[in-house]
């Protein structure tokens, strides 16, 4: 199964990315890194992440840890492949 990022995702990433660059680079280039590999393992994995709000929702969630917080990873999975439709920094998120 194939995984693809939504506009919104990539935006999202490269905003975070960004954020973390001016503060420190080294953690913002291993940042992209850890959720580009922890969002590549939807193609063998896709049920990995829990379902986002309702039980009846279609979204899921990736948590994936990053430092002493992390980063959830928003996305849906249809018959072909895994769309990842949002990325937030745990903070942002809630949690």
């Amino acid at each position: 199964m194939r995984v693809e990022w939504s506009r919104r995702a990539k935006y999202a990433l490269r905003v975070r990315v960004e954020f973390l660059e001016r503060k420190n680079p080294r953690a913002a280039a291993e940042m992209e890194a850890v959720v580009r590999g922890a969002s590549a393992r939807l193609a063998d994995f896709p049920n990995i992440g829990r379902r986002s709000g309702e039980s009846s929702s279609q979204l899921r969630e990736l948590l994936v840890p990053f430092g002493s917080e992390g980063y959830v990873v928003q996305y849906a999975v249809t018959r072909d492949f895994v769309l990842i439709t949002n990325m937030k920094h745990q903070r942002e998120a809630g949690y």
